[in-house]
């Protein structure tokens, strides 16, 4: 449902591979609370739809190792399509064009075949999601209710103590992304209804719920523990392909430098490094980099409000996915990308306030000795654009993005390092 709902899947996963019979749990001290926000679709394969374009801060609270509760609102909600053409939608008792669920319960659950965690939300206690009524100038009242329970898909990262995740709520033509997950070798159903009454009756729809926010922010520092399986090739393995006891620790083996772009505008460091975790055969997490030396000093863009000192740039912890820049080649890219949207927060004395969003990928190539790695970021022949934007086999493009806070102008830009590399405490081999 809602970025929110998917925030909380955020907090905590089954641990070991002797424990992955059992459902996922949040590991941490509770209660932890959360916060989250985001806008809300809802359709129906019937083509009924509503939209809220905003929404209040939604507030949440993980009370035990498998359970979470939440609560939603969402504000400017109208019928946007099928008999929902109407002017404004709401739920009993709320505010004009204010929708409010009932309080939802969360349970951490295996997608995918293990190679996901989610969490499904159902009402607690039983009961409806939300009863919502639509009205408009030439629209009686429709009253729609909405039962049953929904996934929230794509919660990373996993095995990796933080207060920022990134999580999904997706549905395309009324249908969620998940529709069932996994637990002790069985599948099971989870999918929202709508039915329809008043003005125009419908028979009970299978609905999806959308959000566009990705992200949700714990008050303490939680981990997700959990046994993820492979998604496949390209991977990290421990020596000979033994499995790796996650996380695993990584640190900066090499120093190297980085440049920035904004338009053909440079910003210089002398000094590049990188730490981490692996946190899963395919995933990386806890990943910060830092760079010093910012030349000229008057121009470059350094950290405030972080914890960098004059003349360093320090990025916000980010996660990291391997994927195929050739396959063929067996070239292998890691993509390094925020959970809160905001890689990095940076002021300069003739640039002001600046945020580094989006996301990039570099080259990752395992070094002899089977400790090291070295991670090359390069600037493309066009422009700000990245050498390269996409995975082997992939639609989705990723690009950096400089956010300008004065005058609130995006603008694309790049970023290119020489000798930046990492390494970890025990042998680990890139299996592509």
């Amino acid at each position: 449902m809602l970025a929110a709902l998917v925030a909380v899947l955020a907090l905590g996963v089954v641990a070991s591979a002797s424990a992955s019979a059992a459902l996922p749990e949040f590991s941490g001290t509770f209660p932890d609370t959360f916060e989250s926000t985001g806008n809300l679709t809802i359709k129906t394969v019937g083509g009924q739809s509503i939209r809220c374009f905003n929404s209040t801060t939604q507030k949440g609270e993980i009370t035990a190792a498998k359970t979470a509760a939440l609560a939603l609102t969402f504000t400017e909600c109208e019928g946007t399509g099928g008999k929902l053409l109407t002017d404004t939608c709401k739920t009993s008792g709320a505010k004009e064009a204010e929708i409010k669920t009932a309080t939802l319960e969360g349970k951490p659950v295996s997608l995918n075949k293990g190679r996901e965690i989610g969490i499904v939300w159902a009402p607690k206690g039983g009961g409806d999601v939300a009863v919502v009524e639509c009205s408009g100038y030439k629209v009686p009242v429709e009253t729609l209710t909405i039962k049953g329970s929904v996934i929230a898909t794509e919660l990373k990262p996993a095995n990796a103590s933080t207060t920022e995740f990134r999580l999904a709520l997706n549905e395309t033509k009324g249908v969620q992304e998940a529709t069932e997950y996994e637990t002790e070798g069985k599948k099971v159903k989870a999918i929202l209804e709508t039915e329809g009454a008043g003005h125009e009756a419908f028979s009970p729809e299978q609905t999806g719920f959308g959000s566009s926010a990705a992200s949700i922010t714990a008050a303490k520092a939680t981990e997700v523990k959990a046994a993820l399986a492979s998604t496949g090739l390209p991977e990290f393995t421990g020596s000979g392909g033994e499995e790796i006891a996650y996380p695993r620790e990584f640190k900066a083996s090499t120093g190297g430098s980085a440049s920035f772009w904004i338009e053909t505008f440079p910003w210089n460091f002398r000094e590049a490094t990188v730490t981490g975790e692996i946190t899963g055969p395919n995933e990386v997490a806890d990943v910060v980099l830092k760079f010093k030396g910012a030349s000229p000093a008057a121009y470059g863009c350094t950290s405030n409000g972080l914890e960098g000192e004059a003349g360093e740039l320090v990025t916000n912890d980010v996660i990291g996915r391997l994927g195929y820049l050739n396959k063929t080649a067996k070239t292998v890219g890691l993509l390094l990308e925020a959970p809160g949207g905001v890689i990095a927060k940076c002021s300069g004395y003739q640039l002001g306030s600046q945020e580094i969003l989006g996301s990039v990928i570099g080259k990752l190539t395992a070094v002899a000795g089977g400790h090291s790695f070295a991670l090359e970021f390069k600037k493309g022949g066009k422009g700000e654009e990245q050498e390269f934007t996409k995975f082997e086999g992939e639609e989705a493009t990723h690009q950096l993005e400089n956010y300008w806070v004065p005058n609130k102008k995006h603008g694309k830009m790049s970023m290119g390092t020489s000798g930046l590399g990492f390494e970890t405490s025990k042998v680990t081999e890139l299996k592509a």
